[in-house]
């Protein structure tokens, strides 16, 4: 259905449910040059199981804050709520502070010590 889509919408976000609108999938195309103009399909899944956390935070960075935007503006907003590699990283520093406030957290409670990788 998707690239169908393409050839006549070459940039946009499509939204996809199914018949009870209980699960969407939203959908952003973008063309990978490096591997001959490849169709990449990126999606945000929402549901009644999926964790919505994420799915808010990428959504919510496609509001568009200026009537006078151009398509440029929307599709790099696109891009950036699409990126795997920053929700990647995201994720990476997140729980990073997580678990530093954890070995932090055992550091300073009385009796209990910090396990060394050998035993």
């Amino acid at each position: 259905i998707v690239t169908r889509l393409v050839r006549q919408y070459d940039h946009g976000l499509f939204v996809f449910s199914n018949l009870e609108e209980s699960h969407w999938h939203l959908v952003n195309v973008k063309l990978d040059s490096r591997r001959h103009n490849r169709l990449v399909l990126r999606r945000i899944a929402i549901g009644p199981e999926e964790q919505l956390r994420t799915a808010i935070e990428r959504v919510s960075l496609l509001k568009v804050v200026e009537d006078s935007w151009l398509g440029l503006e929307v599709e790099l907003k696109h891009e950036e709520a699409f990126d795997v590699e920053k929700v990647t990283d995201q994720f990476y520093w997140d729980y990073k502070g997580i678990l530093g406030a954890q070995v932090e957290s055992q550091e300073q409670t009385p009796g209990c010590q910090r396990s060394s990788p050998s035993g």
